[in-house]
């Protein structure tokens, strides 16, 4: 009897691990035949912010955010080249990322009633300077969308295909909430990009390799480097 109630207790430590053992594998982008979920396109959106200082059209910086956007709201040809894309350049020849064509989403009517949810992390915002996740910011767009007040030249970059919401990764995000306050962000050293790169490897487990240059230079910053683990290639 004694036994048989050990092993029950030990079934039920696992039994939480082997959940975040499946969310682990659910959310790695699966490498050969297999995609990584079917309900949203995770993607990232980059624009260019600041000065020219590099020259015509070359910005000294680039700001970033991570956008959510419903498979099931894409027609199916669209969907489907995405999906190879994803395939194709992630999974077969596993780059970290790739562009997805300007011209393919820029004020394209179909991609104009496709709305996308937005994650992204700066200093503005309604909530005191120093409250828990007050610099994390999110809102909907169109997915045709390529414009942020007056700021414009808009890229999008793909990086798989998931099951985990917006709300769950900034929950997940928000365990360490004083790591994203207003107060907390640094225009060089810990910015929306170290955000968005921090939201795709810790949350999602992609990637935090960016297209960004000099503006991505801090490494992502995961809740609790302990767990990294979980998210580990296998």
């Amino acid at each position: 009897m004694h036994s048989m109630m050990t092993y029950a207790s030990l079934i039920m430590w696992l039994l939480p691990l082997q959940g975040v053992g499946m969310r682990s594998q659910n959310m790695r982008l699966a490498e050969g035949d297999s995609l990584r979920g079917n309900k949203y396109f995770v993607i990232l959106a980059i624009y260019p912010i600041g000065s020219t200082l590099l020259g015509p059209g070359k910005h000294a910086f680039s700001h970033s955010e991570v956008l959510w956007c419903e498979a099931g709201s894409f027609p199916a040809s669209r969907a489907d080249l995405l999906r190879e894309m994803i395939a194709k350049d992630l999974g077969a020849e596993e780059r970290p990322y790739t562009k997805i064509p300007t011209d393919w989403w820029k004020d394209q009517p179909w991609a104009k009633g496709i709305t996308c949810d937005v994650l992204t992390f700066g200093k503005k915002g309604d909530a005191a300077h120093n409250v828990s996740c007050s610099g994390v910011k999110t809102r909907s767009v169109p997915f045709a969308d390529h414009v942020r007040g007056k700021k414009s030249g808009m890229e999008k970059y793909i990086y798989g295909i998931s099951d985990f919401s917006l709300e769950a990764a900034r929950t997940d995000m928000c365990r360490c909430g004083t790591d994203w306050t207003r107060n907390s962000y640094s225009l060089f050293t810990h910015n929306c990009n170290t955000f968005s790169a921090s939201v795709m490897k810790c949350a999602l487990g992609l990637s935090d390799q960016q297209p960004l240059g000099w503006s991505s230079m801090s490494p992502s910053k995961c809740c609790d480097d302990s767990t990294s683990w979980l998210f580990a290639p296998t």
